[in-house]
């Protein structure tokens, strides 16, 4: 029996054992770095699902989310302000979460361009959403990555998304 023969045949299905192991640890990483991704993507689509639905079972938060879509901007009450800026605050933070995902490598790259996208659009469209940030921004409320991002020229169409016409009694 050769043992020089057994050593070098051990030490051969050895180092195959250690690339299989790292080729295998390289796959699960690759794996649980997808499911990171899709979970900080579907965590800030289901707290934007639910902002939107708080908002949708409130009478006064749609009248109030309807009329900041007006063009030209409508007039607020003090207490309409107070609300449309905790709102807005709201979808903000929730947007801002998004830039990080984004910023970070994190998230679902397709879906962090378009809420981004989404909510350059509605700072564009909607003139009291733009006051609104315009005041944030001039306050250094927001992050000057954030505000970059928010300030970039890359929008869209809001499509269906647009405040209702107004009918003529």
């Amino acid at each position: 029996m050769n043992w020089d023969a057994i050593g070098a045949v051990g030490e051969v299905l050895g180092a195959a054992a250690v690339v299989g192991t790292l080729l295998y640890l390289a796959r699960e990483t690759r794996t649980n770095s997808k499911l990171i991704e899709m979970q900080a993507g579907r965590q800030i689509s289901f707290h934007l699902s639910n902002m939107y639905n708080e908002w949708f079972k409130d009478p006064e938060a749609m009248k109030i989310a309807n009329k900041s879509m007006e063009n030209p901007m409508a007039e607020y009450t003090p207490e309409e302000w107070v609300q449309l800026n905790f709102m807005l605050k709201t979808y903000w933070h929730a947007v801002e979460a998004q830039y990080i995902s984004h910023s970070s490598g994190l998230g679902v790259k397709e879906q962090d361009d378009g809420y981004l996208r989404a909510a350059r659009t509605t700072l564009a469209t909607w003139p009291a959403w733009k006051k609104m940030w315009e005041g944030e921004v001039a306050n250094n409320f927001w992050p000057p990555g954030f505000v970059e991002e928010m300030s970039r020229e890359d929008i869209g169409n809001l499509g269906s998304f647009q405040a209702p016409a107004k009918s003529v009694d």
